[in-house]
C-alpha cells in the first residue's frame, strides 16, 4: 500500500510552506513539494492522490496548469485542494469548477483543520467514495430535471439542453460520464459524439446514449457508434441508476486489472 502523502505545488518556500510540511510530516505524511511546472508535477504525480495548490504567487501559472490538473484529477482520480486568501480562491474558481476541487482552505490557514480535511479526503479516496461527475445532455427539459434529481443523490451532475452548449462546457471541464440524448435539434447525439472523439481532451470520455426508441433497428444504430452503453428513457429509476453504477464498477475493475 502506498504510504500516505501529498503533492504540494507552490512558488516560494515560505514560513507557511515550512509549517505545512512539518505538520504533515509529524502526522506521518510524505510531502512532495514541486514548483508550478507540468514536467515537475508529472515526475511526482504517482506519489499521491492528493494535490495541494498553494495559491500565493501562483495565480499567473494557472492558465498553463489548468488543463493538466483537470485531466489528472479526472483520469487518475486525484483530489485537488486549493489554499489561498479570499481573493485568490475567488480567482481560482475561473479555472477550476466546484466538481474538480475537493476543498478550498482559506488563509490565514488553520493547519489542524487542514489536516482533518486531508485525512477525510484520503479516507474517501481509499474507500472509492469520490463522487463521479456526470453530464446529462438532453433537450427535453422535464426529463433532464427528473434525471438530475435521481442522479444528484449520488453523483455530481451538470446539465445541458443543447449539444453545442455541452461541447463548450466539456472543452474546459472534464467529467467521468456523459449521458447523451440521441435525438436533438440542430446538433444530434451522434454528431456530438463524433466531435467529442475528434478532440484530444474529450476523446476518451465515456458516453452512454439516451434514447426513447427501443426497436431493434434504432438500438443497432445507436450501438454502431460504439458508446459505452445506452439507456432507454422508458426505463424505471432503479434500472437507470443500476446501469450507471454497473458501468462505473466495470470501469474500476478494468483499471485495476
Amino acid at each position: 500500500m502506498r504510504k500516505s502523502g501529498v503533492i504540494l505545488i507552490c512558488v516560494h518556500k515560505s514560513f507557511m510552506i515550512h509549517s505545512i510540511e512539518n505538520h504533515m510530516e509529524r502526522n506521518n505524511y510524505d510531502v512532495y513539494q514541486v514548483p508550478p511546472e507540468i514536467t515537475k508535477i508529472n515526475e511526482v504525480k504517482d506519489a499521491s492522490d492528493i494535490i495541494l495548490v498553494y495559491l500565493d504567487g501562483l495565480l499567473e501559472y494557472l492558465p498553463k496548469l489548468e488543463d493538466y490538473l483537470k485531466m489528472i484529477c479526472v483520469t487518475e482520480e486525484k483530489s485537488l485542494v486549493l489554499i489561498g486568501d479570499h481573493m485568490e480562491l475567488q480567482n481560482a474558481e475561473g479555472y477550476f469548477p466546484p466538481g474538480i476541487v475537493s476543498a478550498n482552505l482559506e488563509r490565514p490557514l488553520d493547519i489542524n483543520h487542514m489536516m482533518n480535511i486531508i485525512m477525510k479526503i484520503e479516507y474517501q479516496n481509499r474507500e472509492g467514495n469520490r463522487q463521479k461527475r456526470i453530464m446529462i445532455v438532453d433537450d427535453d427539459v422535464a426529463f433532464l430535471k427528473m434525471l438530475n434529481e435521481w442522479l444528484s443523490e449520488k453523483y455530481q451532475v451538470t446539465m445541458s439542453t443543447t449539444g453545442m452548449q455541452a461541447l463548450t462546457y466539456l472543452a474546459k471541464n472534464p467529467v467521468d460520464l456523459i449521458l447523451l440524448d440521441y435525438e436533438m435539434p440542430l446538433l444530434d447525439g451522434p454528431s456530438v459524439l463524433a466531435m467529442l472523439r475528434n478532440e484530444p481532451t474529450t476523446a476518451g470520455v465515456p458516453v452512454m446514449f439516451l434514447t426513447g426508441k427501443d426497436d431493434r433497428n434504432s438500438v443497432l444504430q445507436v450501438m454502431s457508434l460504439k458508446p459505452e452503453g445506452y439507456l432507454l428513457k422508458s426505463m424505471e429509476k432503479e434500472k437507470i441508476l443500476s446501469s450507471i453504477e454497473d458501468f462505473f464498477t466495470m470501469q474500476k475493475t478494468a483499471r485495476v486489472n
